[in-house]
């Protein structure tokens, strides 16, 4: 998966591909699909829920940069892949889930790995986790039509955001990378062309669904 696909698609963090290599992949997805946890795709979770292809993943991660010390927001990250990745980056992270049961598994595996330094959170994705913030890096796992200004406050200061922003009504969106400089707004720019499925609470009504 790595060198196949993460590797060759702009994905130069070292640090980040050798703990892609390492994460079990395979554990973090339903049973049904552990034969093909690590193709470039799209994974389906229960509750209609969806796991990011590993190259859309890892670029949003590498963009984020998280670092040694780091207090990480993972908002979304279904049965906990991303949290786990993420986890051997950084200092602490959060992983915020709306389903009682994906953080149950993610827990669970968290434990078998030895992976301590994650606190599993349960509520609203789009409210953030503000109690335990503020975070060097958010991660959303999944589109949103707009970044809750919510969720951008509750960076620190040289805080970067991630999330896939897809408009209602079009197929692509783009990956953002917003940043908090100082005590200031957060300001964001466009990284690359990306397509995700919307997390709850972020669906826009009316709109394209994916």
């Amino acid at each position: 998966m790595v060198n196949g696909q993460v590797k060759p698609n702009g994905v130069t963090d070292l640090r980040l591909l050798t703990v892609m290599s390492e994460v079990p992949r395979e554990l973090f997805v339903p049973h049904v699909s552990k034969g093909y946890a690590c193709r470039d795709e799209a994974l389906h979770l229960p509750h209609g829920r969806m796991v990011l292809e590993p190259v859309l993943q890892a670029r949003l991660i590498q963009a984020a940069m998280p670092a040694g010390g780091d207090h990480v927001l993972d908002i979304g990250g279904g049965m906990g892949y991303s949290a786990a990745v993420l986890s051997r980056l950084a200092g602490h992270v959060y992983m915020l889930e709306l389903e009682e049961d994906f953080l149950h598994h993610a827990d669970e595996n968290f434990l078998h790995l030895g992976y301590e330094n994650i606190t599993c959170l349960q509520g609203d994705l789009n409210y953030g986790a503000p109690k335990q913030g503020p975070y060097q890096v958010v991660l959303i796992n999944g589109a949103v039509p707009s970044v809750p200004d919510s969720l951008l406050a509750q960076l620190a200061p040289g805080g970067r955001l991630v999330a896939v922003v897809q408009s209602p009504g079009m197929p692509i969106g783009q990956a953002w990378l917003y940043q908090r400089l100082g005590s200031g707004p957060s300001s964001g720019r466009p990284l690359f062309d990306a397509v995700a499925a919307y997390l709850p609470g972020f669906t826009p009504q009316n709109g394209f669904t994916f």
